[in-house]
């Protein structure tokens, strides 16, 4: 009697690229961008005033990959929080005394969480125009093409609409 045994997998070879290695960022940069995203710097100009350093060396900083990166995570927590607030207002806003501020949240929030009635439906209509003058772009070598043509039925909404050219 023999034993089977499944045949060992490969180790997995490593990418020909090793990942970069993360380079940390300086504590006066992670304070410029906490200004920035606080609101408490305006430009980076004021930011690179209130951490003691030259605007473009602040500029020069806030432009390499790990700095934009880290600017990222900070908008994302903002956003984040954020959003914890409105949820929190809008729950507010439901029991608020008036009634057309509480109907309009009771409504913002059920569309929100896919219940009710969806906004307004759109309107497509597909209207074909032909101009009554073409200029002709074409080559000089090669001839003009004279083109007519007969107006077309035009389809919207499931409903056939004979289009005819005016006199």
């Amino acid at each position: 009697m023999s034993i089977h045994r499944p045949e060992t997998v490969p180790a997995p070879v490593p990418s020909t690229a090793p990942e970069p290695k993360r380079r940390l960022i300086p504590r006066p940069v992670r304070d410029a961008i906490e200004l920035i995203a606080t609101g408490r710097a305006k430009t980076i100009e004021a930011a690179a005033q209130r951490i003691g350093w030259e605007r473009s060396r602040l500029s020069k900083w806030l432009s390499r990959p790990e700095c934009i990166s880290a600017a990222k995570e900070r908008a994302a927590k903002a956003v984040a929080v954020g959003a914890l607030r409105s949820g929190a207002r809008l729950g507010e806003l439901v029991e608020s005394e008036s009634a057309k501020v509480a109907m309009e949240a009771t409504k913002f929030t059920l569309q929100a969480a896919g219940i009710g009635p969806a906004t307004a439906a759109p309107v497509n209509v597909n209207v074909e125009v032909r101009a009554g003058w073409v200029i002709d772009l074409s080559e000089p070598d090669r001839p003009m093409k004279i083109v007519t043509g007969e107006a077309k039925p035009i389809e919207s909404a499931g409903t056939m609409i004979d289009a005819k050219p005016s006199e």
